[in-house]
């Protein structure tokens, strides 16, 4: 009679649900604007709320979003916004965990 032994099983660690494929990509997104969002007042280029004077403007490389009909960077005013949302989100995502 002939033993056959098996070969031993590999087991691949699998990775969480939220690191795989599209949903990698998103936690990659989410964590980039935290942190775009939290350190923005070191590298901000303009005042969200100042006037630059020039209004109306088309995207360039001063204005990456344009300016709006005041004459404010839209670009680092989306990213002043996105500051404000942070706090808003937490809260929310809190109360759901608490309320269930």
């Amino acid at each position: 009679m002939t033993d056959v032994v098996a070969a031993p099983v590999r087991h691949r660690r699998r990775r969480p649900p939220w690191l795989r494929g599209p949903s990698l990509v998103g936690v990659v997104i989410i964590v980039a604007w935290t942190l775009v969002a939290l350190t923005l007042p070191l590298w901000s280029p303009f005042d969200p709320l100042a006037e630059v004077g020039e209004r109306l403007l088309s995207p360039s490389s001063n204005h990456l979003m344009g300016t709006d009909a005041l004459g404010r960077d839209v670009f680092t005013r989306t990213l002043w916004g996105a500051r404000t949302s942070l706090p808003v989100a937490l809260v929310v995502i809190v109360s759901s965990v608490i309320i269930g």
